[in-house]
């Protein structure tokens, strides 16, 4: 009876430790599964990530594309813009020389202008002393015997 009872509280102290290792096992196995979720969980997060990732840098991609193709677009512009700019000043230079040209053939006009009429006053003038001198002369003759023909 003794020995039953020994077995007894043995088998019972040990169904006491079986019981308390089936229990930190079921602790542990729910900490594991807890665990397994969050790096489920984790694992969904990065996947999620790795898309944004992918697709931002997919963006960024076409972003670089067009940038590089407005800068392509911009540096012909410019070239174009620069050409332009060019051949204005090149047109200026021609119309400022043509401009002078036509100033200094604008004062030659006006200095043969003042020329002609300096000599239209003094043709003028000879015209009428002439005429003054033919009066004259006419007067003369119907007054004297020396007669002039013009």
């Amino acid at each position: 009876r003794k020995w039953m009872e020994e077995t007894a509280a043995a088998v019972f102290e040990r169904e006491n430790e079986l019981n308390k290792k089936e229990m930190n096992l079921r602790r542990k196995e729910e900490q594991l599964n807890e665990k397994e979720n969050q790096i489920s969980t984790e694992a969904n997060e990065v996947r999620d990530a790795q898309v944004r990732i992918r697709k931002l840098a997919e963006q960024l991609r076409d972003k670089e594309e067009r940038v590089k193709d407005a800068e392509m677009h911009f540096n012909v512009e410019l070239k174009k813009t620069r050409e332009a700019q060019k051949k204005v000043a090149e047109m200026a230079s021609r119309l400022k020389k043509r401009s002078d040209e036509m100033k200094e053939q604008n004062l030659r006009l006006e200095k043969r202008y003042a020329e002609c009429d300096t000599l239209e006053k003094h043709l003028r003038h000879l015209q009428q002393e002439l005429e003054e001198g033919a009066t004259n002369t006419s007067f003369s003759r119907e007054g004297s015997d020396v007669g002039f023909s013009f």
